[in-house]
């Protein structure tokens, strides 16, 4: 793999993101989470039938083997239904969901700079939303969800659908959702696309030259390697040890930096090796 050790790639010009008269607007930065195994420390689908329906992880493993994945949580959530789950059971329940306290501290503290975060996740709204609603101030750091939107019906009951609802032309990812597509848009009303220009090279320091964006991808899964592989060289990506992206970057050309984390610890760590942490 193209991966490179840096030291402050991002650092310079990171604290002040404001025009004045004499300067150029300093780099921008943006920060794109995926969520399962990503932001939280779980995969929210397979944790939420563990701890309200046990028995049912057989019937939901095997619907896998004939549907796609988010159809078969959306017929999961029908089973919900049926045994008496109600929407006030999953938002208690998820308040209980392995999540890095230091997962947290960091997105704080990366709002309180004023960087652009986001949320690009194959989970869906409600999951997210209820998650996200345990922890005061979490969601308002965040500027924009992109998932799988859910929501109840009349009865109850949750429906799952997929994000894109009509071929995104993608042969890399899940027929629902395209990350790279979604990143693309997210980076275009930043103004900080494309990330892979083709002006003349700049001369590589500890620091990246003042004014030059920044984009931070944080994921684990397979369908994160889209996102990744659409980063350039001023780029990071910090992917989850031993998770389908990590090795999948190991084996795929990549123009993006790469940070590899276990835990939150590590994780703020790296933030902070690159410059998006002081």
């Amino acid at each position: 793999a193209n991966r490179r050790e840096m030291g402050d790639c991002c650092s310079s010009g990171l604290r002040e993101q404001k025009r004045t008269d004499n300067s150029k607007l300093e780099k921008k930065v943006v920060v794109v989470f995926d969520f399962d195994w990503s932001l939280i420390n779980e995969n929210s689908d397979y944790w939420i039938i563990k701890q309200l329906a046990p028995e049912s992880i057989k019937e939901m493993k095997k619907l896998y083997q004939t549907k796609h994945f988010t159809d078969v949580m959306h017929d999961m959530m029908h089973i919900l239904h049926k045994k008496g789950v109600t929407k006030a059971k999953f938002v208690e329940t998820f308040g209980k969901i392995p999540f890095f306290t230091e997962m947290r501290e960091c997105v704080q503290k990366m709002n309180q700079k004023g960087y652009s975060i986001y949320i690009l996740s194959d989970a869906n709204s409600f999951f997210i939303e209820a998650i996200l609603s345990h922890y005061d101030g979490l969601r308002s750091c965040f500027k924009q969800v992109y998932t799988n939107p859910a929501k109840f019906d009349s009865d109850g009951r949750l429906h799952v659908e997929y994000f894109h609802k009509d071929d995104h032309g993608c042969k890399r990812c899940p027929k629902n959702l395209c990350k790279g597509k979604v990143l693309e848009s997210i980076l275009k009303s930043e103004g900080v696309f494309p990330r892979k220009l083709d002006s003349k090279e700049i001369e590589k320091t500890s620091n990246l030259p003042q004014g030059q964006d920044c984009v931070v991808y944080v994921g684990d899964g397979g369908n994160d390697l889209c996102p990744a592989l659409a980063l350039g060289k001023d780029d990071v990506v910090l992917a989850r040890k031993g998770k389908k992206l990590d090795k999948l970057l190991k084996e795929t050309h990549h123009d993006a930096m790469v940070k590899i984390w276990e835990n939150g610890k590590e994780f703020r760590g790296n933030l902070s090796s690159v410059g998006i942490l002081g």
